[in-house]
């Protein structure tokens, strides 16, 4: 499980460019765009970059950006991830905590720690 905010998608926005675009079995490793791109997102100050900045170097905000709740369709900044490590093909949930708060309900001893 992971917390995804906009803030954490911001700080883990190099390393997950590189492993798309950069890394050493990227199709596009001697793309220059896509190395020119990574070089912007490495000079960034990522505690203080906002999710603009980060559209303004790649071009589209898909990167940084509010989540749905995969539960409910409700749009939140904050959302819990579970399953398996994301990707084209896995079976990833985000969550957020008005959905965490249900599930949690569903055990009979939801307040009862073990």
């Amino acid at each position: 499980m992971e917390l995804i905010t906009l803030r954490s998608q911001i700080m883990t926005i190099v390393d997950r460019w590189k492993a798309l675009y950069c890394g050493p079995e990227a199709a596009y490793l001697n793309d220059n765009e896509k190395q020119d791109i990574l070089h912007k997102l490495e000079t960034l100050d990522l505690t203080k970059a906002s999710p603009q900045d980060i559209e303004d170097i790649i071009g589209n905000a898909s990167w940084v950006r509010v989540q749905e709740c995969d539960e409910c369709g409700q749009r939140s900044d904050t959302l819990v991830m579970v399953g398996e490590e994301p990707d084209c093909e896995s079976a990833t949930a985000g969550l957020c905590y008005n959905c965490i708060n249900k599930a949690r309900a569903l055990f009979p001893y939801a307040n009862t720690p073990t």
